[in-house]
């Protein structure tokens, strides 16, 4: 049973999510090394003080901001995807909402900056080798459940099959965000789908 917030912890959260929601948005305009707390602190519509009431400095903001925008990513697309009856559709479903959301409030950009920061930050790097880790294991998880509901079987482990799923659409994403024309999404869907073919045991086959 959780117990009731009070106005006091009402106002904390509220001034949290603030501060969380205004770097997204200055991170992405200035990146974060030209980012100040005043910055974030005036773009929540809050005082340097109110900023330091949640964090002991600019270091320790980006090990929280890390670690919600990473969650807050996965928690949108755990919501959101519906496995299909066709393991295809479950593929391309999956493919298109992870596009999706990557998209979204500039997130490819805020992950660029954690990518070039994690070089020489060690926590940072450990919240991102984290992500990968989960990230991994819920792809792997996902397509056993795939190949259970279609009886599949899959030549290699699932876990190798869910990096390379996520090395191809990190390069998407950089491409995307980099090139004038970038590789077209449906074209990472077929390359998906042929990958995940190519690594059907041929007994246990059935084309989607």
């Amino acid at each position: 049973m959780e117990l009731p917030v009070n106005k006091h912890q009402m106002k904390r959260m509220q001034s949290y999510d603030a501060f969380i929601q205004a770097a997204l948005q200055v991170i992405a305009e200035k990146g974060y090394m030209h980012t100040s707390i005043e910055d974030i602190a005036t773009t929540a519509g809050y005082s340097k003080a109110a900023f330091y009431v949640h964090f002991k400095s600019k270091d320790d903001f980006l090990a929280a901001f890390t670690q919600n925008l990473i969650q807050e990513f996965i928690d949108r697309f755990l919501s959101s995807f519906i496995l299909q009856e066709d393991w295809t559709a479950s593929v391309r479903h999956g493919i298109r909402l992870f596009i999706e959301l990557a998209e979204r409030d500039q997130w490819c950009l805020i992950f660029f900056e954690f990518y070039q920061i994690a070089l020489r930050d060690e926590e940072v790097r450990s919240k991102l080798q984290l992500h990968y880790a989960n990230w991994a294991r819920f792809l792997a998880e996902l397509l056993d459940k795939i190949s259970s509901r279609n009886g599949l079987r899959w030549q290699t482990d699932s876990h190798t099959i869910a990096s390379l799923i996520m090395a191809l659409l990190d390069g998407y994403n950089l491409q995307r965000n980099i090139l004038s024309a970038p590789v077209d999404a449906q074209h990472i869907e077929e390359a998906v789908i042929r990958l995940l073919r190519a690594w059907v045991l041929p007994e246990a086959s059935k084309e989607g």
